[in-house]
This record gives structure tokens, sequence and C-alpha cells, in this order.
């Protein structure tokens, strides 16, 4: 059960009422997973209710999904030759996907229409994120980080580096982790110019992502998360310990989820502890 100190809130099939941009790429299935074929991964978008998941039924061909949670209707499937991995824009308007073959889509997400295809380097990819504004995609594979612009379909940027990764909402900044994943670069696209974060003390970075300010946010493996911004590093400790596997920051606000199911949500109140927990079998 939650301490005295956490607000005693429950997330089990539906997540409470949600900041957009915190709960963007953060799906529950819940009940939903009875109603799609094995689903691998999920994404949210800010202006739209539909959903996306990337659907590998172990008989029939992967397919990417789109649904209305609501009322768990497919608006469209999209076929697959194999699995790989998707992003979908802020705005719910693009859909990037990838698989090992190193070909790459951009589909109509409301409607599943086909917009561009092109290549990348081949190799399973670990990592890829749409920027913001849908103009841009960068995808991890191999070691390395490229940055495709998605209005020239035209490759800008081939730096080393591994998942995860994070683009900023114009996606002219790059975050992505190092050898080891015991620290994160930040780079400016434009000029080349990176900075080196350490990882929180003897532990790998799991998670990152910048925030539309500029703040970076990191999650790692032991539970904590720090927050960076201005040269001042902020952390906060998990009391599960349990690894954080995706952390999405919006100013002062910070959203993490964890291997074990648990959510946590920190303002911006420095001394405070999260100021919401929801967790399946707190």
């Amino acid at each position: 059960m939650p301490s005295s100190s956490r607000p005693p809130f429950r997330w089990t099939d539906a997540p409470p009422a949600r900041p957009e941009s915190l709960a963007r790429p953060v799906v529950a299935f819940g009940s939903l997973r009875g109603r799609l074929a094995t689903p691998r991964a999920a994404r949210l978008a800010d202006s739209t209710e539909l959903a996306w998941a990337l659907c590998a039924p172990a008989a029939t061909r992967p397919s990417l999904t789109a649904w209305d949670p609501r009322s768990a209707r497919v608006a469209w499937r999209y076929d697959l030759a194999r699995a790989g991995l998707f992003d979908v824009s802020a705005d719910g308007a693009l859909l990037v996907f990838t698989d090992a073959t190193g070909w790459c889509v951009c589909l109509d997400a409301a409607r599943g229409a086909e917009r561009a295809s092109f290549r990348d380097a081949t190799g399973e990819p670990a990592a890829v994120v749409v920027s913001r504004d849908g103009r841009s995609v960068a995808i991890a594979r191999g070691g390395r980080v490229r940055r495709w612009d998605l209005d020239a379909l035209a490759l800008t940027h081939d730096v080393a580096g591994h998942a995860p990764i994070a683009l900023s909402a114009d996606g002219r900044t790059l975050a992505c982790t190092l050898a080891a994943q015991r620290s994160a670069a930040v780079t400016r696209l434009d000029d080349g110019a990176a900075v080196t974060h350490r990882a929180a003390r003897g532990a790998r970075i799991t998670a990152l992502d910048l925030s539309a300010d500029g703040a970076l946010v990191l999650g790692h493996d032991d539970g904590t998360t720090v927050q960076i911004a201005g040269g001042v590093r902020r952390v906060t400790a998990a009391a599960s310990g349990s690894p954080v596997t995706v952390v999405r920051a919006h100013g002062s606000r910070v959203a993490s989820g964890h291997d074990d199911g648990e959510t946590r949500v920190r303002g911006a109140d420095a001394d405070a502890d999260a100021h919401a927990v929801y967790g399946a079998g707190r």
C-alpha cells in the first residue's frame, strides 16, 4: 500500500485525467489487451483521441493498428512484412515506422495512407523518435543515431550513440546515450556542439527526454530520475527501485513509468515527493 506521504491513487484499466503532453507516449492497455492481437508497443498523441499499436500475432503478419480506446473501434490497419519500431508526431498527424531492413515508411496517422518511404541503414532498430513538429525523425541502430529531414526525405546527421534517444520539439537538438548507458550526450545539430551528462551514481540510463524548454530528464535502472536544466540537477528516487522504462518532461513536471507498473508524476516543488503515484499491485 502507498505510504502516508503519497496520495492513495491507483491506476487500473484507465489512467486518470492527464496533462496531454505528459501522457503522450504512455499507454496502459488494461482491458484493451483482449481487443488487440498481441500489442507490442503503443502511442498516444496530444490532439486526437486515436491511439496506435504495433500488433504481432504469432500466426499472421504484424500490423500497425489505429483505434479509439473509448469505443475499441479500429480506425485502420496497415499490414507489415515484419515487426519493427514506430513513433507518432505530437499532433497525431504522422506515423513513422522502420524495420531491420532499413525500410522506413511515413503514414497519415489518422487514415493509414502511405505518404512516403525511404531507406535507412540496416539492422534492428533500437529506437525511433519523431520530433513534435513532425518534420524530422531520429533512428537508433547499430551504435549510430541518424536524423532524417522528413520534408526533404534526406539524411542530415549521423552520430555515435545508443537508445534511448530524444529529439527537441523543433528536431534541432538530439539526446542519446553513450557506451554502456552510463552517460548521455545532448547535441545541437546546427553546429555539432555537444554536452555530456553522467548517469546517476552506479546506475544505467534506461529512458530520457528533452522538454520544450530544453531541460534533459534521465531515467535509470535503479528507479531514479534526474532533471538537468541550467546546470542544476534535481534527483528523484523511486521507493520501489524499479527501473524507469519511459520518462516525459513538460517544463518543471516529470512523469516516469517503471518496470513494475508504477507511474510517478512530479511537479515543480523540488522538496516534495512525487505529487501522484499510480501503480499496479500497490
